[in-house]
């Protein structure tokens, strides 16, 4: 039985999941073609570019590997609620980084590149090549679930805080069709991904206790 902020956040996961399928089938070409006229010079562009490349999904396994280590540390010492917090971050950010790259492989979606380039467009299946892992988006759902994660423990008492990493993990997001690394369905997916993740995380049982 879901609690009450366990049913927002999967709510709000059907209603990017409706976006982004609607974003597939009617924007996201458009989209895609219009960042392609952006020069690398553009300041649009530039900034895209920058955050993008302090928040890729392989840099985030190190904060990933930090939290994991911090909750064990607070069971060392006892703190075992503290700990369990922690943990569900933990379990949170992991799911969601598994389910993204197994949605990867499967539906294996041709990158913006391939449209630009070849006009290829939608799922070629089963492929595991850069070019053909769009969707959703890795950088995306990372963040998001990192940021969500953290949000719900930190919007009590930190609102500022939770704020600052929610436009942020936006940001990346955005940055990402930006560059045309991904399509706008991408991420949108990606924050399905990361909502649902957590969701799941928050309906198990983590034990508070050794």
């Amino acid at each position: 039985m879901m609690n009450a902020i366990s049913k927002i956040l999967f709510q709000v996961g059907l209603v990017s999941l409706a976006f982004g399928i609607i974003s597939y089938l009617f924007i996201d070409k458009t989209v895609a073609i219009a960042l392609s006229q952006l020069h690398h010079d553009d300041l649009f562009y530039k900034t895209g570019a920058f955050i993008d490349a302090w928040m890729s999904s392989k840099q985030m396994i190190y904060i990933e590997l930090l939290i994991g280590a911090i909750s064990n540390w607070y069971v060392l010492k006892g703190k075992n609620e503290i700990a369990r917090k922690y943990a569900m971050v933990f379990l949170g950010y992991l799911i969601a980084y598994v389910v993204t790259f197994a949605i990867k492989m499967i539906v294996a979606r041709y990158r913006p590149d391939l449209l630009l380039s070849d006009q290829l467009y939608g799922l070629s299946w089963f492929n595991t090549a850069k070019a053909f892992t769009s969707m959703p988006s890795g950088h995306a759902a990372v963040n998001f679930a990192l940021a969500l994660s953290v949000s719900i423990y930190l919007c009590a008492k930190y609102r500022i805080i939770c704020v600052v990493l929610i436009l942020y993990s936006v940001a990346v997001a955005i940055s990402r069709v930006v560059i045309n690394a991904h399509y706008l369905s991408d991420v949108l997916i990606a924050l399905t991904v990361a909502l649902w993740s957590i969701v799941f995380v928050r309906n198990i049982k983590i034990p508070s206790t050794n």
